[in-house]
């Protein structure tokens, strides 16, 4: 299997507005390039059942799809959509559901320089700002495998160890204050309604 990165971010979840947040999330991807019929039968498909392990995998089980970008890239991208229970994760503030777009690391990371792809970064960075068209309440993150979800547990729990565990993010401006003593390794820019942040790879 090959080595996953994603861009992630997560909803409370709400059983009285799940199926309009299902859609939502439907709009979302249909618009960064997925077929819309795919989308509404994946949709469908999606309950809020919790397994033993405290997640709901209802979300995860759609293939990754080839899409076409400009300049003839092509990259391997996955929709996904992640349950986690505060039932069983008794850490957890609220039950949530994590969105992701999952990518193939072979195909957008330069392991020879340690760093993205150049062509990878404006990507990346149009799809960040869908992102926060229709979800922005919490932070959204570029994580690899091993980083995968931890800077969001410092919103859905008090655990803080994995605030700078990512590479790029988008965070709202009410949790900007966090993030107002970063590294020297980090950059940050102020946009319309919070700040960018991304990890430098000299």
């Amino acid at each position: 299997m090959p080595e996953y990165s994603q861009l992630q971010t997560f909803i409370r979840y709400n059983p009285n507005t799940l199926k309009t947040d299902l859609q939502k999330i439907k709009e979302f991807f249909c618009e960064l390039g997925f077929a819309e019929e795919l989308m509404q039968n994946w949709i469908k498909e999606i309950n809020w059942k919790v397994e033993d392990n405290g997640f709901v995998y209802t979300g995860c089980n759609i293939n990754a799809n080839v899409m076409n970008f400009d300049d003839g890239i092509e990259l391997h991208i996955r929709p996904t959509v992640l349950g986690m229970s505060k039932a069983i994760y008794s850490e957890l503030i609220d039950d949530i559901l994590i969105i992701e777009v999952v990518f193939y690391t072979e195909e957008i990371y330069n392991y020879f320089n340690n760093s993205y792809k150049e062509w990878f970064l404006p990507l990346v960075n149009k799809a960040m700002l869908l992102f926060k068209k229709y979800f922005f309440d919490f932070g959204i993150y570029l994580t690899d495998e091993v980083t995968d979800m931890k800077p969001l547990n410092i919103y859905t729990s008090t655990d803080m160890d994995g605030i700078l565990l990512f590479d790029m993010a988008l965070i709202p401006e009410e949790y900007a204050n966090m993030y107002s003593n970063i590294p020297p390794n980090y950059i940050s820019e102020k946009v319309e309604g919070g700040v960018f942040i991304n990890r430098s790879f000299e």
